[in-house]
């Protein structure tokens, strides 16, 4: 029997997935893709050909590279790979580091690698991969770590339907108990509170007149592509940003930062939903998102809302799918808006979750408006005060 054959039989042993499913898992397109098509099997090869160590200072393998360990250098452990993850049920400590950490290391500045998520047939194939991991997250076989997920400290701060969980997607996307998430100083229409649970950093820039956020890394973040083309994409020049990023097991649901009227949102702009070159700078010890690269993000998929306040501006809310399911669900509400069909938010209001897998949000701020000395690199619980935010300068509004 082969190495294959021989982890094939341990998966159908010991995870909840049968034949049938075996059968139509997505990795049968994998391999019939790596057969079929030229240019994709050279560029796999060629990925296999060309991994790159990690950075000394990493936490995870320094100086080395998970798919060099093992002898996992070849197309069939790339098989095996996606056939686990695409049964994979994360516990509270597993969720990024085992197989969202290693594919990382597939593509760190491996170019063939990058070519494989984001151009086709490799970025259909990765939508189909996530679409298929959806469906089993959402059924109830999903299920089988959930004893693990119980005995963490914040069991209890959720609500539970009667008659359990159904779902691993319905266990991650639980709602907290009433009470637990106050709104810090909620009639203060200066204060800024985070929209979730996650680390907060201020994305080290300022947006500049050509429309782009210049980072401490010399890479550009576009504004405009990453609200997609939106008419109010130059509110933000020479403005600020925040990011809040999401670990697989905070609270996914995302609030309202600030009271106003929602005058435009898109719920899905199509992008990638792998591809970042810059993993390493992004995770470093644990500071998520800490003077990186965030331009890497304005092709991945996701969605926007643009708050107008009455006395701060325009502000703008991006939601940012980050690898596995993660899917972006807006409230009702919230779907679809135009200046034409305004909606009347207030702070601390539900607006929207992620379905399992990494997730961000980033806010953008008018010129001078977020204050200078705001903390960056903390964790922070939704509701919780980020920042008193300066009134607008008249000329900057429009």
């Amino acid at each position: 029997m082969t190495l294959l054959a021989q982890e094939t039989q341990e998966i159908l042993n010991s995870s909840p997935v049968t034949l049938e499913k075996l059968s139509t898992s997505p990795v049968i397109k994998l391999k019939e893709l790596y057969k079929s098509n030229l240019q994709f099997r050279n560029d796999i090869d060629e990925a296999f050909k060309n991994l790159q160590n990690m950075p000394a200072d990493y936490t995870h393998r320094p100086n080395n590279n998970y798919w060099k360990l093992s002898n996992r250098a070849n197309f069939d452990s790339l098989f095996m790979f996606f056939y686990k993850w695409s049964l994979f049920a994360p516990t509270t400590e597993d969720g990024l580091f085992a197989f969202i950490e290693p594919f990382y290391e597939f593509y760190y500045n491996n170019e063939p690698a990058i070519r494989i998520v984001t151009q086709s047939p490799g970025y259909e194939w990765t939508k189909y991969f996530l679409d298929w991991r959806k469906k089993f997250m959402d059924s109830p076989q999903s299920l089988w770590t959930i004893d693990d997920w119980k005995i963490d400290p914040s069991w209890n701060d959720y609500i539970i339907p009667e008659g359990g969980f159904k779902s691993f997607n319905e266990l991650f996307t639980r709602k907290i108990k009433s009470g637990l998430r106050p709104i810090d100083e909620p009639h203060d229409l200066s204060i800024l509170v985070s929209p979730s649970d996650s680390r907060l950093n201020k994305v080290e820039n300022k947006l500049s007149e050509y429309d782009c956020i210049t980072t401490k890394v010399r890479q550009k973040l576009s504004i405009k592509q990453l609200l997609d083309n939106s008419i109010f994409h130059s509110m933000f020049i020479d403005g600020s940003a925040l990011s809040f990023v999401l670990m697989p097991n905070n609270y996914h649901h995302w609030h309202a930062p600030l009271s106003g009227i929602v005058v435009e949102s898109r719920e899905n702009v199509l992008g990638n939903y792998f591809g970042n070159p810059n993993f390493p700078d992004f995770f470093k010890n644990k500071n998520l998102g800490y003077n990186s690269d965030f331009s890497v993000f304005e092709v991945y998929r996701r969605g926007y809302y643009i708050f107008k306040t009455i006395s701060y501006g325009y502000v703008a809310m991006i939601t940012v799918g980050l690898d596995d399911v993660s899917s972006i669900n807006f409230e009702p509400k919230f779907k679809d808006i135009s200046e034409d069909n305004g909606s009347v938010v207030k702070k601390g209001e539900l607006m929207g979750h992620f379905a399992y897998g990494g997730s961000m949000i980033i806010l953008l701020f008018q010129r001078n408006v977020l204050p200078i000395d705001t903390k960056i690199s903390i964790d922070i619980l939704q509701g919780k005060k980020v920042a008193k935010l300066n009134p607008v300068i008249v000329n900057n509004m429009n």
